[in-house]
């Protein structure tokens, strides 16, 4: 099976710099490479920062012609209504470029039409007018597993991806017209609760849904964030897999 991951950072710089966007990012390479999330090749993982859209885009044709690809998006983000069904419609900072063409993308821009993929974006949603024209101790070290066993991590993971109807889940770091914290962010909580729960329950998997849920009650009761994480699998019976046993 043909995998890529592209994982955004877009701090920004000055007043509106994001610390934490780095922190995501390395956490959700982390959490790939390792055996319970799916032990991803280094070269399936695609890091952009501050991407311009030509840049963007042009990963976005490589997960394009995969089997099954994650896109994850950290940084600032805002909410403007759809102009054409007039729904509510999430807005990617890429980079400062002046022109807004090239430093804003939409999240339906980022969906690469890959027959199954996985959109997270982890930023804020505050509800906009429409204007025309923390680290992680708790760390099993795979870097010296046995190939034979890494091989098998990502046979299994392939398995359960196949098994899922084809289609694209979003995942959003918050719920319409609410902020998103910086540190510790939502991507940093989901990534650390997939690793601690595949260390606690070694032999089992996990699905994004559950995973979802369960992050969070980690938000919400451990960190006291305000923000609601919100999880979009459309109408399917199989979730896509965060953890594989």
């Amino acid at each position: 099976m043909k995998r890529v991951a592209v994982l955004i950072q877009s701090p920004l710089s000055g007043r509106d710099y994001l610390s934490g966007v780095g922190v995501d990012i390395a956490s959700w390479q982390s959490f790939l490479t390792s055996l319970p999330g799916g032990a991803w090749n280094d070269d399936e993982i695609v890091i952009l920062k501050n991407p311009s859209k030509t840049t963007l885009k042009s990963s976005l044709i490589l997960a394009k012609y995969s089997d099954f690809a994650i896109i994850a998006f950290s940084g600032h983000g805002f909410v403007q209504e759809d102009e054409f069904l007039g729904a509510p419609e999430t807005f990617l900072y890429l980079n400062e470029s002046e022109d807004r063409r090239e430093s804003v993308i939409s999240e339906y821009e980022l969906n690469p039409g890959t027959p199954r993929c996985v959109l997270s974006f982890d930023c804020c949603r505050k509800i906009e007018p429409v204007v025309l024209a923390e680290s992680v101790n708790d760390e099993a070290d795979f870097s010296r597993v046995p190939e034979s066993v890494r091989e098998s991590f990502r046979i299994e993971y392939e398995h359960q991806v196949m098994r899922c109807e084809k289609g694209c889940t979003r995942l959003y770091a918050a719920s319409l017209d609410e902020s998103a914290s910086d540190r510790p962010s939502f991507t940093q909580i989901l990534t650390a609760f997939a690793k601690k729960w595949s260390l606690l329950n070694p032999h089992k998997s996990m699905n994004f849904a559950d995973a979802m849920s369960e992050t969070t009650k980690v938000m919400k009761m451990r960190y006291h964030l305000s923000q609601t994480p919100v999880y979009n699998g459309g109408r399917r019976l199989n979730h896509f897999p965060i953890v594989v046993g």
